[in-house]
């Protein structure tokens, strides 16, 4: 009895201890060449390939354990690239190879499935010996089902219905078609069959309409396309499948590619008209700032994008903060963990040409001043600190409480990137209490020099010798960065975002959750509401407005319009309203949604206001008027929203994955034209817009590992870490 007892204890810990991996069996069944698992099975003793290949994982079984790599992102099912066994591979002696192909599979998430021999060297020496005798004969030769016997376990695939890789061809670098390169001869080659192009139903797939009902567990996924049917297949266009999610309703059509502007010398029909390189692009947009990918994926590895601006040359400068490491192009920085300010500039092509790193600070906004007396223009920047910070050869000191930080200021000569000015503002006297802060805002010039600084302090502030009330203020400098007045706004304002008309008036929106007194009105919120403050150029308050609901409203955007319009974003919980305009959610749980609406400058009344609602928390991010006189919104969201109060337009993702939207509105009713989002397996935000000096815009956000957003996809390859990205997208 013992032994029996002893037997069933030792078989029941060696399940417990395999059954990650085997599922508690003697072996786990195989029914291909890949299990369903998710696990590393690199090392395991092994009796078959499927136990050593899985979803994440590539691996083959030699001499009974699993040699095992993982697989890397791709960025949409159903591309083909040709490849090489990787180093780990190379000494299984598997079967002798000419031409191997991967193709990107939707699993686990999108990964590069197996590298699949799709032509033995033997074949390849039967074609060579065909082509010398111009015969059609094949020779007989070994079966690789033999030789597979003695050597690790690879299945050999059929001849893909695929053209040769472009790869082996040489490919113009002068941005011409690839027609224009000469032939390879074919005297004496037996002629092949052209690949048939994929079975396209008649009519092309009518797919229900994204977001209409569908029964999920029952419904199964589609293929669809949306796009020109007479582009479909040809080049990178291809299908996508949609899927009914979780909320019953059917998704947008997830993975397919549409015609776009073609990229130069990459060997990709991107226009899907059949040929290579025409009309093409040779600018390096869309582009991402990464990190050091020998630092390991820390999740807490992050860098963000806050200011943009463009110079009269077409040089464009970045800032935004950033952790542990910066990368890109040529240029790299490396820090110690804490958060430190980047100034980027590159060429208007997308390429880098000179980084500035600035020490222990966070950057908030951007700006660009004139070129006068025959210099360059100048860099503006302004954010925040603690302690202390280095910019350059310049050094500043600020608050030293717990949890206290001072605002900063900075300028940077454009040219060579070099620190010409910094400048701090202190609380008058902080104490140790948390969240004690001074924050620079946000940063203007006009076209005389002067230097306009909005700011932000949770308590009393020094500035330049002036003591005044925590909440908001705005700060003057003249051209040679001199102090010129201050003004100060309203206490309890937390500011978000300002701007200047031509007459020197400013329009600043912020949210309060407790009253504020402006001249002989009292401001009283009900949760977090939502003030926009007109003031003119001596600091005279001309106007205020009260916006928001009884839950909590916060604000986010301002921007001018073409006539007279002020145009501002923000989110509401529930419901808010508008004077005599209310956005209202259909359901009765307290959701965030985002709002967008047009007032007056004259006065601040409210022209018009629409809503995107959310099944989830939506966020507003950028807001711009620009190309051909629209407005453009942008914002995150995760599962289905909708656009406008009549929730006529709606994008659903397959998954519970962040998305960014991108919006375009007329200016004059605020009604929603048109949508684009971006789209990830792992997540992906919009959070800032800006326009560029050719008519388009750039959208900026936060990525890993892969994004997608129209027929353009980024693809990091080195890891699964937080980066930044910068989209330049034409107006649609």
């Amino acid at each position: 009895m013992r032994t029996v007892s002893a037997s069933w204890l030792w078989i029941l810990c060696l399940c417990i201890s395999l059954s990650f991996f085997y599922q508690c069996s003697s072996e786990l069944v195989c029914t291909s060449d890949r299990s369903d698992l998710q696990i590393n099975p690199s090392g395991a003793k092994c009796t078959a390939r499927c136990q050593c290949n899985n979803l994440l994982y590539e691996g083959y079984c030699a001499k009974g354990s699993c040699v095992s790599i993982p697989r890397s992102f791709c960025d949409f099912a159903g591309k083909k690239r040709p490849c090489e066994l990787p180093n780990q591979f190379k000494d299984l002696q598997l079967t002798s190879c000419r031409k191997r192909v991967q193709t990107c599979e939707k699993t686990a998430d999108l990964y590069w499935g197996d590298c699949i021999c799709v032509q033995t060297q033997q074949e390849a020496s039967v074609e060579k010996s065909v082509e010398a005798t111009q015969e059609h004969v094949t020779p007989e030769r070994e079966s690789p089902q033999d030789s597979a016997q003695e050597k690790p376990q690879e299945p050999i695939a059929p001849e893909p219905q695929l053209p040769e890789p472009k790869v082996e061809q040489p490919q113009p670098n002068d941005g011409g078609s690839a027609e224009a390169l000469p032939e390879p001869s074919k005297e004496g080659l037996p002629e092949k069959p052209l690949p048939e192009r994929p079975y396209i139903p008649e009519g092309g797939y009518k797919n229900p309409p994204q977001g209409s009902k569908c029964s999920f567990g029952t419904d199964k996924s589609r293929t669809c396309y949306t796009g020109n049917l007479n582009q479909l297949h040809v080049g990178l266009c291809t299908t996508g499948l949609q899927h009914c999610t979780r909320e019953n309703v059917w998704s947008w059509c997830d993975g397919e590619l549409h015609s776009t502007q073609e990229r130069c010398s990459n060997g990709k029909d991107e226009n899907c008209n059949g040929k290579l390189d025409t009309q093409c692009n040779k600018e390096k947009w869309p582009i991402y700032i990464s990190r050091d990918p020998s630092g390991g994926n820390n999740k807490k590895s992050r860098n963000a994008i806050e200011g943009l601006v463009y110079d009269s040359i077409g040089d464009l400068y970045i800032t935004g903060p950033y952790t542990f490491s910066l990368v890109y192009g040529h240029l790299s920085h490396k820090g110690n963990g804490g958060s430190r300010t980047y100034v980027l500039k590159l060429a208007s092509d997308g390429s880098a040409k000179r980084l500035f790193i600035g020490g222990n600070s966070i950057p908030r906004a951007m700006a660009l001043g004139p070129a006068l007396n025959g210099k360059k223009p100048v860099v503006y920047i302004t954010g925040t600190f603690y302690s202390a910070a280095t910019f350059g050869t310049l050094k500043i000191a600020g608050n030293t409480g717990y949890d206290t930080s001072s605002m900063f200021w900075i300028a940077l000569e454009s040219g060579k990137l070099g620190a010409i000015h910094a400048q701090s503002i202190r609380l008058s006297s902080p104490n140790n209490a948390r969240h004690n802060r001074t924050t620079g805002i946000d940063i203007l010039t006009d076209k005389t020099g002067l230097i306009y600084i909005l700011g932000h302090a949770t308590r009393a502030v020094n500035v330049h010798g002036k003591q005044l009330p925590g909440g908001t203020f705005l700060i003057r400098y003249k051209s040679d960065r001199t102090f010129l007045s201050v003004s100060h706004i309203a206490p309890n304002l937390v500011s978000k975002k300002m701007y200047r008309d031509s007459q020197g008036n400013f329009y600043i929106i912020g949210d309060f959750k407790k009253a504020i007194v402006l001249g002989s009105k009292t401001y009283t919120p009900k949760e977090d509401d939502i003030l926009v403050v007109k003031i003119d150029k001596t600091g005279k308050v001309l106007w205020a407005k009260h916006l928001g609901g009884s839950l909590i409203d916060l604000a986010a955007h301002i921007t001018p319009g073409p006539s007279g319009q002020l145009f501002i974003s923000g989110t509401f919980t529930k419901e808010a309203t508008f004077d005599k305009i209310t956005l209202k959610q259909s359901g009765q749980v307290p959701l965030q949604h985002g709002f967008i609406a047009a007032l007056s400058e004259k006065d601040g009344s409210v022209l018009w206001a629409n809503a995107v609602f959310g099944t989830k928390a939506v966020s507003m991010a950028g807001l711009k008027t620009g190309p051909k006189g629209h407005l453009w919104s942008a914002g995150t969201f995760q599962q289905q929203i909708f656009f406008g109060q009549s929730k006529s337009q709606t994008l659903v993702p397959p998954g519970i994955q962040t998305h960014g939207f991108l919006a375009k509105i007329d200016p004059k009713t605020g009604k929603f034209l048109g949508i684009r989002h971006t789209e990830s397996k792992v997540g992906s935000t919009v959070n800032r817009i800006f326009t560029g000096p050719k008519g388009h815009l750039l959208v900026t956000g936060m990525m890993r590992g892969h994004i997608r957003m129209g027929s353009l996809s980024l693809v990091y390859t080195k890891g699964t870490q937080n980066m930044s990205y910068i989209w330049k997208i034409l107006p649609f």
